[in-house]
């Protein structure tokens, strides 16, 4: 049992420190576009940069008391210590995330002051939910479905 232990230790450790680097080079690219018409973006404990550095530096310590609560003799400890670095591991897949979308929606307000994009957006017309009349129902059928499987069908 230790050395599964162990190796789902390494791979936590791996995945974290992968999404670490992504996490803090999304901070630095983020910090880069000025806020409101400004210059130059204020650097502080609350910009995107810092934040993020604060953030993976409090994540490392946490990770290392989960990984020791795995390895201590009670099974709770052992329970605790998954589920803290589960939820550690969530944590920084989430910052991840939300970080790719800030910068890619900073990314294109800038692209949109220089130049208009052909295409509005990933799903374009695609979307079924969009507000634009006639844009996602043209790839809907009207009326009964008639293929194989469904109930109105005849051969």
């Amino acid at each position: 049992m230790g050395v599964l232990l162990l190796t789902g230790l390494a791979f936590a450790a791996f995945v974290s420190l992968g999404l670490s680097i992504t996490l803090l080079t999304y901070g630095k690219s983020i910090d880069q576009y000025p806020v409101k018409g400004e210059e130059t973006r204020e650097i502080s404990l609350w910009s995107p940069m810092m934040f993020t550095r604060i953030s993976v530096i409090a994540f490392w310590p946490l990770f290392i008391i989960g990984s020791l609560m795995v390895f201590l003799q009670s099974r709770f400890m052992l329970v605790g210590g998954i589920a803290l670095i589960t939820g550690l591991i969530l944590y920084l897949g989430t910052a991840v995330v939300f970080s790719a979308a800030v910068f890619n929606a900073m990314a294109s307000k800038g692209r949109e002051s220089k130049k208009s994009s052909p295409v509005p957006g990933v799903m374009g017309s695609l979307s079924p939910f969009s507000s634009k009349p006639g844009s996602g129902s043209r790839f809907r059928p009207r009326g009964k479905i008639f293929r194989p499987g469904f109930p109105g069908y005849r051969k």
